[in-house]
């Protein structure tokens, strides 16, 4: 499907979502992120929107941990469940002032779908869709994918990142892993705090994660969603796509860091592509 027919039949009809059921602040024009229910149980907003992808991934953490862990963005027990049949991934951000700027946005953000479709073809998972959603307080999207994206805090963290920095500096360049990961390089930059940085540490690595998912993380959801932490590292700060790709991130599991760096020694295709290497 080119880019064009994609546009045109996710355009053609918005997808109905029921907004989430408390009081949220206000969306900005930042990319906000969310999970979703199944349409079984009513394709429910599960979560708070947040811009912060260790806040995310603390909602998904207190679901999996039925409320074992809590934070204020996403309550087990009251707010919608999230799916667990499919990777259920709702995107949002304030209205657009004309026509033209939400194209834009539309656009860069379906580039970074097609970004994640490149990755899971690598993984051999099926390729996640997108959907214009009806949204009365901004603009959403719903992606819907597999849902292997679900099974560890660092491929949630990847996907989002990946998604936002189409939406900043989009769109990115998938007419091959090559032409991807060239985008990639061209838009990181370790001297610069925040996407940049994050960028230029792990987007390098991104094949390794995904092509050795099964390797790198637990056997079972649960364990990579853990209520109690061991090793005495942390969770919030320590568990998402940065903190594997850091070499000199220490506050993270020894084991799965050991085993990234295994795999990292052994195949490092694209790491020459980064200027900063």
């Amino acid at each position: 499907m080119t880019v064009k027919e994609e546009k045109s039949r996710k355009e053609k009809k918005k997808l109905p979502v029921v907004q989430f059921h408390q009081n949220q602040y206000k969306l900005s024009d930042s990319l906000h992120f969310s999970m979703c229910s199944t349409p079984a149980d009513g394709r429910k907003q599960a979560s708070h929107f947040v811009t912060c992808r260790e806040h995310l991934l603390e909602c998904i953490r207190a679901f999996y941990t039925k409320g074992k862990t809590s934070i204020s963005y996403y309550n087990y027990g009251s707010d919608p469940m999230m799916a667990t049949d499919k990777f259920r991934f709702l995107l949002g951000r304030s209205s657009f002032i004309g026509s033209k700027a939400r194209e834009t946005f539309r656009d860069n953000l379906f580039s970074g779908k097609r970004a994640l479709n490149i990755y899971e073809g690598i993984a051999g998972w099926n390729l996640s869709k997108i959907t214009t959603v009806k949204y009365d307080l901004g603009c959403a999207w719903l992606i819907t994918g597999p849902v292997e994206w679900m099974y560890s805090p660092a491929l949630i963290s990847m996907a989002a990142l990946i998604l936002r920095v189409a939406t900043k500096w989009g769109p990115i360049d998938t007419s091959s892993e090559e032409a991807l990961v060239d985008w990639f390089a061209a838009n990181a930059n370790t001297n610069e705090h925040g996407d940049k940085k994050y960028l230029a540490e792990c987007a390098p690595a991104f094949r390794v994660v995904i092509e050795n998912w099964k390797k790198l993380f637990s056997k079972t959801i649960e364990e990579n969603w853990p209520a109690t932490i061991k090793n005495g590292y942390s969770f919030h700060g320590c568990s998402g796509i940065y903190a594997l790709c850091l070499s000199t991130h220490n506050n993270i599991d020894d084991a799965l860091k050991a085993r990234f760096n295994k795999l990292w020694e052994k195949h490092n295709k694209f790491k020459k592509a980064f200027k900063n290497e």
